[in-house]
């Protein structure tokens, strides 16, 4: 019971910060690189389960190894590994096995999967400490 606040503010901050993300900071970046391939309307239910699957990901690989060490700044070193992975099974992987995407847009991708991992296991780690 004593991580349910981390699970909750973890997942706030993931659906808050990847909905302005994706709706209005770099929504013409990724519609311009991938064209027809950029959904006009965001399906819920899979956005839903990777919030789900990313937010537990954070929260036992990095939000509870943190707190036990007492280190808040683990947390986002942490938090940046989890993106870091993240990154490295989508856009990496796209980058090859598909054609046509840009490696500025995974670069770009990359980087925002890293800072929103350590900002949202640091505001995981602050809700359990």
């Amino acid at each position: 019971m004593k991580f349910v606040s981390a699970y909750l503010a973890v997942a706030g901050v993931l659906l808050a910060l990847d909905a302005v993300w994706v709706t209005f900071l770099a929504r013409d970046l990724y519609a311009g690189h991938l064209g027809a391939l950029f959904a006009d309307q965001m399906r819920l239910l899979i956005a839903a389960f990777y919030l789900v699957v990313l937010t537990v990901g954070i929260v036992v690989l990095a939000v509870e190894p943190a707190v036990k060490a007492g280190d808040a700044r683990r947390s986002m070193k942490l938090g940046a590994l989890v993106g870091l992975v993240v990154f490295a099974s989508v856009d990496l992987v796209s980058l090859a096995a598909s054609q046509g995407l840009p490696p500025s847009l995974a670069v770009v991708d990359g980087m925002w999967d890293v800072v929103l991992g350590a900002v949202a296991a640091r505001v995981g780690y602050a809700a359990v400490v």
